[in-house]
């Protein structure tokens, strides 16, 4: 998705016990898409996405440009590295709210579609139950085909609804990633800011509080009022 592929989300898929009638809980591979903009996972999608854009180029033609002006004119004058949370302003900004909400959406019309498939699969299977002592060997051979059938409609319709809402969860993320990019680059030429980085834990083990400008992005994307 990908920052959550359509291959992970697969394989959470559906699968049936021996007696192919119960199954293991269906709703964790949507409930996976309630997690999306909490997950670090998503550090790995945006990332990506902010390659593809060119915000990343952006950030480092910034970077070498600063450099490029010599190491002595950084030892004399260096400049301080600002940081900004990705994922907390995903997390806690308006924007990045209201896609999530589009996205929760989403995931409860598949949840109730899903429900209803499930429950008519539920009542055919009890009323093999109840009628597999006196139906005829033929009758029987069809009604247990008749399940089956459901079960694997079913499992199309599981697997569609996971594409569907991966697609639908990075068309809502490429447009939050896009104003967090405007937000960014509109703090850095009014606050003078010469680095911007990505507050990466694998990257940065230690940055003072002073350095972090996540909650300034975070008022910026707040004020537009962005409607999703």
């Amino acid at each position: 998705m990908p920052w959550l592929p359509c291959f992970l989300l697969a394989r959470l898929c559906e699968r049936r016990s021996q007696n192919h009638r119960k199954w293991f809980s269906w709703r964790a591979p949507l409930d996976i898409c309630r997690k999306l903009f909490y997950s670090g996972r998503s550090l790995q999608f945006l990332k990506k996405t902010m390659v593809s854009s060119g915000f990343i180029k952006f950030l480092g033609a910034a970077v070498l440009a600063f450099f490029a002006s010599g190491s002595e004119a950084w030892s004399e004058n260096p400049a301080p590295i600002y940081l900004v949370d990705v994922q907390r302003v995903i997390n806690e900004s308006i924007a990045g709210k209201a896609s999530r909400n589009n996205v929760e959406a989403e995931v409860k019309k598949s949840e109730l579609h899903l429900a209803k498939l499930k429950a008519e699969i539920d009542r055919l299977a009890a009323e093999l139950d109840k009628q597999s002592s006196v139906l005829s060997p033929e009758a029987l051979v069809e009604k247990r085909e008749v399940v089956r059938r459901r079960q694997r409609d079913f499992e199309r319709a599981l697997q569609d609804q996971q594409e569907e809402l991966a697609r639908k969860n990075d068309a809502e993320m490429a447009k939050v990633m896009a104003e967090i990019q405007k937000a960014v680059k509109e703090l850095a030429w009014q606050g003078g800011y010469r680095i911007i980085m990505e507050r990466d834990p694998r990257v940065v083990i230690y940055a003072a509080d002073g350095l972090d400008l996540t909650d300034q992005v975070v008022k910026i994307l707040d004020a537009k009022k962005l409607q999703f």
